[in-house]
């Protein structure tokens, strides 16, 4: 489903922040029972979305979609994956200081709910 809605992007009759919100939710929850694989899927639904908000003005949505995505590439950097670890110097240094704070607090979330519960 989250790779339907990425289709659908180019369908001028779709409205592309809803239906890559709904494809959030479903790569959220392959990433919930799967691997990296579905973390990879779920960044490349939420930096479409991140972008189809900016460009309806909706700045400070994007802004949190677009630092979720940072996390989920560092996330991957530090399980060891080539691309993220090689693509992340270069995401982090065009990052806004907003979206960089965005992307440190969905990592302290991330860690609070999962690592110390």
């Amino acid at each position: 489903m989250a790779n339907y809605a990425l289709r659908l992007v180019d369908d001028p009759d779709t409205d592309n922040v809803m239906a890559l919100t709904e494809g959030s939710i479903f790569a959220r929850l392959a990433l919930a029972n799967g691997s990296d694989d579905e973390r990879s899927l779920l960044i490349t639904v939420l930096s479409s979305l991140g972008s189809a908000l900016r460009d309806k003005g909706e700045g400070d949505l994007a802004i949190a979609v677009f630092g979720e995505v940072m996390a989920h590439v560092d996330a991957l950097a530090e399980a060891g994956h080539p691309e993220a670890d090689m693509s992340l110097p270069g995401l982090t240094e065009r990052a806004s200081p907003e979206i960089m704070g965005a992307a440190k607090e969905f990592k302290n979330f991330w860690r609070d709910e999962y690592v110390e519960s």
